[in-house]
Parts: structure tokens; sequence; C-alpha cells
């Protein structure tokens, strides 16, 4: 769809993936890849304990993202916000980018991509993730692309 895709916000999808934003250990540097309408950039800026880049293909979604921020979180303490209009399944991760993120965040992603585009934005997360950092992957449905179980398998192993 042009102008990209807002999904509400599930918090059986999103309770583990804030639990770790949450702790309190450090700060955590939070990659939210297809942020939307941004409720899970909102939801991890409330934890106060994040940095948080939200990346969307569509600018419009970015726009409305950065709308939501300032309306939403009026007078609250958040973490600290960016935004990125980027496609990580089609293009080289950004290299200021390698190792620097504790947390990526990619709900409901990729079952808008096929094979290609997820062996390719796997392997930017593999290389933007810090050591023991963590991948938040959430789909709703396979693409055509992708309801081959061996294609499945070999990208899970990309991981």
């Amino acid at each position: 769809k042009e102008g990209g895709y807002s999904f509400p916000p599930t918090l059986h999808i999103q309770g583990p993936f804030l639990a770790a934003c949450g702790q309190v250990l450090s700060k955590k540097a939070v990659l939210d890849v297809g942020s939307g309408g941004g409720s899970d950039t909102i939801m991890a800026l409330l934890t106060q304990n994040t940095q948080v880049i939200a990346v969307d293909i569509y600018p419009e979604q970015l726009k409305i993202l950065e709308e939501r921020v300032t309306t939403i979180c009026k007078g609250t303490k958040i973490g600290h916000f960016d935004k990125l209009k980027y496609d990580f399944s089609i293009s080289a991760f950004p290299t200021q980018y390698l190792e620097k993120f504790d947390i990526i965040n990619a709900n409901k992603v990729f079952h808008f991509l096929g094979d290609e585009q997820t062996k390719t934005m796997l392997k930017n997360f593999h290389f933007m993730l810090k050591k023991d950092g963590l991948v938040f992957i959430t789909v709703s449905t396979l693409t055509v692309e992708c309801t081959n179980i061996s294609s499945l398998s070999k990208i899970k192993r990309l991981a």
C-alpha cells in the first residue's frame, strides 16, 4: 500500500519487546524497523530507558509517528528519539550502525518481503546488533514468495 501501514498495538506481541526495553541495567539503543505509526516506538520511548531510531520506507508514516510522539508523549519524560527513511531489505546498513543496537524490533514487517529481501534484512540485523543484543520479529502471514518451508529454514540459518 502506498503510504505504508499502521497496525494496532497488541500486548502479547509487544510484551517481551517492552520488557527488554525497560530493563534498568543500562540505556538501550533500539532500532524499530517498519515503525509505521509508531505504536512500538512510543511504548519503547515511554520506558524512559531507550534511545530509539524509528525506521520506515514511507515518509508519510514517519510524519504520523513524529506527530504521535509529540502528542502522546507531551509533558512526559521519554527516551531519545530519531527517525530515518530507509529500506534495510534492499540496501546495506549505514556503517555508523555497526554493532550499535541492543534491540532490533521488526513487528509485522517480514510478511511484506520476498526471500531475497528477507535475507538482506537479516544480514543487516546481524551486523547492526550488539553481541548480546535481541531481535524481535513478528509476522502476520507468510508472503507468496516465502511459503516454501526449505526457504524458511535457509533464512533461519542466516540469523
